[in-house]
Formats: C-alpha cells, structure tokens, sequence
C-alpha cells in the first residue's frame, strides 16, 4: 500500500482524523480480534500496539502542556515576586537548564526515543538509505517528537467527533 503526502497541515489534520478514526471504528468492529492468538499478528501485535500507542501519545501531550502551562504559571509568578528583576529570572533560567528533571514524560519520552531509532536504525539499514537521506531524517525528529505527536494527539481526541460527524460517508472521496 501506499499513501498520497498531505502538503499541508490542515491536510494532515484530516488525514490523521480519518486514520485514528478508522482504527477506533475497526477495533470497535473487531473487538474480537484484539489478544486473540487465533489472529497472529493482527489479534496479538498490531491492534493491540495502535491502540496502546494512541493512548501514549495522548497521554505525553497531556502532561507536556501540563508541564508548559505549570512551568509559565511558575514564571509569571516568579517574574511579579521579584518585582520584574530580569536579571535574577534569567539566572534562574541558567541554573534550571544545567539540571535533569526526571519525571514520568522524561522516561516514556526516552523510552520512545530509544524505541523510534532502533526502529529507524533497522529500516534504514534495510531500505539501504545514503548518508544525506539519514542525517536528514535524524534532523527532523525533534520536529517528530514535538509539533506531529502534538497534531496527532489532538486528531485522535478529535477523531471520535470526526465518526459522529462522517454519518457513514465512504471512505473514498475524490475530495481529501
């Protein structure tokens, strides 16, 4: 199989709405199917592994935006008790950034990274890809882990109002 590259954001939007939608409307369906070793791969491994990672992804995003808003709140207040001193905030700022904060996002967060390059390193080596298009790729993953794990996150909590709203259209549309 393959699949058309949306060029545009709003486009990955939809693309991902009709994706996460179909693998809740299909594990819906076959509900049957998921842990049934009668299934192989498809039962035990690969409902099982999408709807577990749609889980994780929203889940990560919930506590990074947890932890971005707790982090301004925390900035904001520390800027009005020190009566604007810019200087001791961005000391502060210094300080803070020399320091690891392990918490629950930073190990699934490393934990997924771990996972996503041993997958990549294994692709790569498989699809034989040259130098540039593999360091391009690595370039890219801060973009991966970051804005399209937030995107898709969003899609999959949409995709539910996405079903209701579809009313059984066809799945292909000359339209995207």
């Amino acid at each position: 199989g393959y699949t058309i590259v949306p060029k545009t954001t709003k486009h990955v939007i939809k693309q991902r709405l009709r994706w996460n939608g179909g693998l809740f409307e299909n594990s819906y369906w076959f509900r049957s199917l998921i842990f049934n070793k009668k299934y192989g791969n498809l039962g035990l491994f690969i409902l099982p592994i999408n709807l577990i990672w749609s889980g994780v992804t929203v889940f990560i995003t919930i506590l990074s935006l947890r932890d971005l808003f707790k982090n301004i709140y925390y900035d904001a207040r520390d800027l009005v008790i020190t009566n604007f001193d810019w200087g001791y905030f961005f000391n502060n700022k210094l300080q803070a950034i020399t320091t690891i904060n392990v918490n629950e996002l930073t190990i699934i967060s490393l934990i997924s990274l771990i996972m996503f390059l041993s997958f990549y390193y294994l692709m790569s080596k498989r699809v034989k890809l040259n130098i540039k298009e593999s360091i391009s790729s690595y370039v890219l993953l801060p973009f991966y882990f970051t804005v399209f794990l937030m995107l898709n996150a969003i899609s999959i909590i949409l995709s539910p109002i996405y079903l209701m709203k579809k009313g059984g259209k066809p799945w292909l549309t000359d339209k995207t």
